[in-house]
């Protein structure tokens, strides 16, 4: 094993399988929408599936590095590739994710360039050097990785509770009672995203204060739980399967 790799650690071979699973289901969940897109020719559907398709794709990509380090025994190039790859695919699926909301509750684009711009330059941190993704700073390196990973959560936050604030008060003001639980829903699922990164930061603040230092805890598969609601709850509010409506009505 090359000596700037860390090793691989054996308890993280149930999270690769798990990262498939989630995949296969994104790929499920992306298909669907997809297919909603099709039949409606509207854009709502074809945002959302943008959304799913990008948060499936770094998905595979985490697998990908953790599958390359369980056969090289060690964490890899790959590996490291795929952490700042994942961040940045979340940030693109916010903007997107905004882009459907506005959509959905014509609330107008004005600012959708500005958040553009931000999330284009915390990319561009996201993939310094001194972040020492998968790895550890040397003597006299300063990491930037908790900064970065900071302005990543307050992008991500101040988007989500914009569209949690909105559907919010669209949810109150409609009398519809499908559309009512449409966006209710939505604001679940945002919720969700929510959950999801305050997981990965208790996770986060286990290997900063050494209760587990090697990462990957209990949190981070909590995390995913989150993300799989989000996708569940986004379609369900977006597509309104007849079924679902009849549960709403009954």
């Amino acid at each position: 094993m090359p000596e700037l790799y860390d090793p691989f650690l054996p308890r993280v071979i149930p999270l690769i399988f798990y990262y498939l699973a989630i995949a296969v289901f994104g790929i499920f969940m992306s298909v669907k929408m997809g297919q909603k897109y099709r039949e409606r020719k509207v854009r709502p559907p074809m945002f959302l599936a943008i959304v799913f398709v990008i948060l499936t794709i770094a998905v595979f990509m985490l697998a990908a590095g953790l599958i390359e380090a369980w056969h090289d025994g060690y964490f890899g190039d790959l590996y490291r590739i795929t952490l700042p790859f994942g961040y940045s695919a979340i940030i693109v699926a916010d903007v997107v994710l905004l882009r459907f909301t506005n959509e959905i509750l014509q609330k107008g684009n004005k600012l959708i360039l500005a958040v553009l711009i931000i999330g284009l330059a915390i990319i561009v941190v996201l993939w310094l050097p001194m972040n020492f993704w998968g790895s550890s700073p040397g003597p006299g390196q300063v990491s930037i990785r908790t900064y970065s990973t900071l302005a990543l959560v307050a992008y991500s936050f101040i988007i989500y509770i914009d569209i949690i604030s909105v559907a919010g008060r669209a949810s109150h003001a409609t009398e519809d009672h499908v559309m009512k639980h449409g966006l209710q829903l939505m604001v679940v699922a945002i919720f969700c995203m929510i959950g999801f990164f305050v997981m990965l930061i208790i996770d986060t603040l286990l290997i900063i204060t050494n209760i587990n230092p090697a990462g990957y805890s209990i949190f981070v598969y909590f995390a995913w739980v989150f993300a799989i609601v989000f996708y569940i709850s986004m379609y369900l509010g977006l597509v309104m399967p007849p079924w679902f409506k009849k549960a709403i009505h009954h």
